[in-house]
């Protein structure tokens, strides 16, 4: 084998290693890229049903104590646009003697939570 021959096929191995290496590191940096989407996915699902649970138990926009601790003429929502607390509310109607059991069915949560046109 002669000299240009070898030098030829060194060139040709040296090229293809680097390809190979660019290659390998391209597919990882995209398997890194779909990684990150996934886990972002992820997290956004699980804050909207950390978010849905705020919701039906009626612990929305932060309120931490119970409406019993308010101050007088204090809503138990801080704001206009916070959702009712649908299993707060219907226990309360219930203590009132205005519902007939102390627990919700989860279409009634669903159904109250989420309008018609978003199901």
């Amino acid at each position: 084998m002669g000299l240009g021959c070898r030098f030829r096929r060194a060139v040709v191995t040296a090229i293809m290693n680097l390809f190979l290496f660019f290659w390998s590191l391209i597919t990882l940096w995209g398997i890194l890229i779909y990684l990150r989407y996934r886990w972002r996915k992820m997290e956004e699902e699980e804050q909207a049903m950390y978010e849905m649970v705020k919701k039906i138990i009626g612990r929305s926009c932060g309120s931490t104590g119970s409406p019993a601790l308010l101050p007088a003429g204090s809503s138990p929502h801080c704001c206009s646009s916070c959702p009712p607390a649908v299993v707060q509310d219907h226990y309360k109607e219930w203590e009132r003697n205005l519902e007939r059991y102390p627990y919700v069915g989860i279409f009634h949560v669903r159904d109250s939570l989420i309008p018609p046109q978003s199901r």
